[in-house]
């Protein structure tokens, strides 16, 4: 009996030390490809080849090249210039001296006006150095997609809009275009809390270098806005008014296609972004909505905390007391009124485990939620919207009930749904990194529609 549960014991802590080892190799190369990228945002193709072991073999669908000299005169003579390189990892498998990678590669160039991405099916082979580094000994990789998009300069200019209470600070971002043209526009809506304008830019920049002016606005009573409104204390509903009325400016710009109207959002931005097309219905042409939250606020909020709390190594009994509170809790919200004894129910949790996640020590009603707002559904009757919706959520969201919002999405031919395996709430993977199709997918999906 002894003998056996010692062979156990060595199994298992050779398995774990297998797994330790992997992890190691993953995350070195996982540093590599970030290098990579970085090479050809620089430019700096040529540089690429240095990854690639001296005996390495390359079987692609435009080359095939045996050792280091072969490729490096292949990626001295690449066409274009490197804009951006992102992979989808399907599988990594092997140990600490050779890894195993096989996924989607999608390497973005820009030649004669036109950013071209391609995607390629690969099945790499890192193998670790002397020195402790990992290079590419054998490159498998055959065509998947060509995908061109027109690439425009970008101008950025500031504006001020106006609403019946406040005048909103915003950034629009306008593609190049000739004058008598018009272009597309689409709606870039942050998501909850405040974490500034600047972290919308991106994408917002992205969508105007393929040609689409694209708007962000500081939300009321932040940034640079002005006037009596906080986005604190808005209501869903006050916000949707809020967001039609900043519709109506971009309506009313001479260089916008008012047919060609749309708007996108992340998180509460994602469920806004329907809000904002069922109250606009004849205007909003499409809708991007990014890891949308579609039951009530309350159910949502409840399973974020659940998440939280095991992710924090509370014992069950434990969660199941706080969600109980906060269902509670969130109830009273509902009917403004906060009982002192669930107060003093949470107080007397909150002296057992001072450290946990538990509704605040008052009676007063909190700044946020908003009463209005606990069972808001308006923004999951999708089926009233007949627009192109194109919904992306990450697979191990922790922040939003990725299940239970898709059973809610309606099987129509206007909704394409993508969900991205391993990703999280902002479509990471666990290292950081942001999924390499996400914003491919988006901007295909978006010029689709535009361009019809």
């Amino acid at each position: 009996m002894k003998k056996a549960l010692s062979i156990i014991l060595i199994l298992f802590v050779a398995k774990n030390l297998c797994f330790s080892q992997l992890e190691k190799a993953i995350s070195k190369v996982d540093s590599m490809r970030t290098e990579m990228y970085k090479l050809i945002q620089k430019n700096e193709l040529p540089s690429i080849s240095k990854f690639y072991a001296e005996g390495a073999t390359v079987n692609g669908f435009d080359a095939k090249l045996n050792g280091i000299n072969s490729i490096k005169e292949y990626w001295k003579n690449v066409k274009g210039k490197g804009v951006d390189w992102t992979w989808e990892i399907f599988n990594n498998s092997g140990d600490e001296d050779f890894l195993f990678q096989t996924g989607i590669s999608h390497l973005t160039l820009s030649y004669n006006n036109k950013n071209t991405t391609y995607s390629s099916l690969f099945s790499v082979i890192w193998e670790k150095q002397s020195n402790g580094e990992y290079k590419i000994i054998s490159d498998f990789y055959r065509h998947h997609e060509q995908f061109s998009i027109p690439s425009y300069e970008v101008i950025k200019d500031s504006v001020w809009i106006q609403t019946p209470t406040d005048t909103l600070f915003a950034i629009i971002f306008k593609p190049k275009l000739s004058i008598d043209k018009k272009a597309p526009a689409i709606y870039c809506l942050q998501g909850g809390g405040n974490i500034g304008i600047n972290n919308y830019f991106y994408e917002a920049e992205l969508f105007a270098s393929a040609g689409i002016v694209s708007l962000v606005c500081d939300k009321s009573g932040a940034g640079k806005s002005k006037g009596k409104s906080s986005w604190v204390t808005q209501t869903f509903a006050e916000k949707t008014l809020e967001y039609s009325y900043v519709l109506n400016w971009l309506f009313s710009q001479s260089y916008i296609d008012t047919t060609l109207v749309g708007v996108h959002g992340p998180s509460e931005g994602g469920r806004l972004a329907l809000s904002l097309a069922l109250a606009n219905p004849m205007r909003i042409k499409f809708v991007n909505a990014v890891s949308a939250p579609l039951e009530t606020l309350k159910e949502n909020q409840l399973y974020a905390i659940e998440k939280l709390l095991i992710s924090q190594g509370y014992y069950y009994s434990v969660i199941s007391q706080t969600l109980e509170l906060f269902n509670e809790y969130f109830a009273a919200i509902k009917n403004k009124k906060i009982p002192k004894e669930l107060i003093e129910r949470v107080n007397k949790l909150r002296e057992q485990y001072p450290k946990l996640y538990l509704p605040l020590n008052s009676t007063e009603l909190p700044r946020m939620p908003q009463s209005a707002d606990i069972d808001y559904t308006y923004g999951a009757d999708i089926y009233k919207l007949t627009c192109p919706i194109y919904f992306q959520y990450g697979s191990n969201d922790a922040v939003v009930n990725v299940t239970n919002s898709l059973k809610l999405i309606p099987v129509q031919d206007n909704v394409t749904i993508k969900v991205y395996k391993d990703t999280d709430h902002s479509i990471n993977y666990p290292n950081g990194d942001t999924h390499g199709g996400y914003h491919i997918d988006k901007l295909k999906w978006i010029l689709s529609v535009v361009t019809k």
